[in-house]
């Protein structure tokens, strides 16, 4: 199939070049995800530590104290 053209509103591209757009596409859709899963872990390490920002210092500091 080398060779062969694939046209979409009169755009003429050649088979390896859709090939090329569509690794990338794949590759974009990984850095999303990677994206989506760190910025999770970001979210739920602010929750966390506005959370321990309401709480008395002197309980922080004993929770601290006993932490294997």
């Amino acid at each position: 199939m080398a060779g062969l053209l694939l046209t979409c509103e009169k755009i003429m591209m050649p088979e390896c070049e859709v090939e090329l757009l569509l690794v990338a596409a794949r590759q974009d859709v990984e850095a999303a995800r990677q994206i989506s899963y760190w910025a999770g872990r970001l979210l739920a390490a602010y929750e966390a530590r506005r959370q321990l920002a309401g709480l008395p210092p002197t309980m922080v500091l004993d929770a601290m104290r006993r932490r294997p």
